[in-house]
């Protein structure tokens, strides 16, 4: 699956938020060490939106990308993020890693970038949260 958490900012500037996407993934190489490929690969067909802001138009204002093999677990996932986050907290965005079998793509504005410490675990929270949202029971 291909899950994106997205901070934006509607066209009139006058609300702002996080909207999350939970994508199906049918054809990923999870063995390939190439980051960028598994997400291009992993976005799929969309099955779930979690909206604060109304979609359509918005300026993205950071956003954080996760491809996960489905049998993944939210420790596993929530795992490969702490690894990445600590890799990467210190250095110039964009971050892009493959960690284990999860590929993770975090970027900003320029302007938001010394906060990425803090907007990248916001980020996480929301793209756990509708992984969790979307398994069963």
């Amino acid at each position: 699956m291909f899950i994106s958490a997205l901070r934006v900012r509607s066209p009139d500037g006058a609300s702002e938020g996080i909207n999350t996407y939970l994508y199906r993934s049918e054809r990923v190489e999870w063995d390939s060490t190439d980051p960028k490929a598994v997400l291009e690969q992993a976005a799929g067909e969309l099955v779930r939106l979690f909206p604060e802001v109304r979609p359509g138009g918005n300026e993205v204002r950071t956003y954080l990308d996760l491809a996960i093999p489905d049998d993944s677990t939210p420790d596993e996932v929530r795992a490969a993020f702490e690894r990445f986050w600590n890799a990467h907290r210190h250095t110039p965005v964009p971050w892009l890693e493959k960690t284990g079998r999860i590929a993770l793509l975090y970027n900003s504005e320029i302007r938001l970038s010394p906060v990425g410490e803090i907007e990248s675990r916001k980020l996480f929270e929301r793209c756990n949260a509708a992984l969790i949202a979307s398994r069963p029971g």
